[in-house]
């Protein structure tokens, strides 16, 4: 079975499945940068291919890649300061 996100398809397998709540926050990132986040994580592709993949310079890749990091980061700080009592 494969699954997409944002048009980078992987396997879905038992670690896929373990880290879906991983997955559920990527899908909230604009798409352009949860794109690259699938390609890198899911795909396993280096800066560089993932520049040719989508068409743009591999500093825009790596700008892409360092803000959804931000963004993921924030979002389970965000995530943590709920859930605690």
């Amino acid at each position: 079975m494969h699954w997409s996100v944002c048009g980078a398809t992987a396997p879905r397998s038992a670690a896929f499945a373990r880290e879906q709540p991983f997955w559920d926050l990527v899908r909230r990132l604009p798409e352009r940068q949860a794109r690259v986040v699938a390609l890198r994580y899911a795909g396993d592709l280096s800066v560089r291919e993932i520049a040719q993949v989508v068409g743009v310079a591999e500093g825009t890749v790596k700008a892409q890649l360092h803000t959804a990091r931000a963004r993921l980061q924030a979002f389970l700080e965000a995530t943590e300061r709920r859930e605690r009592p």
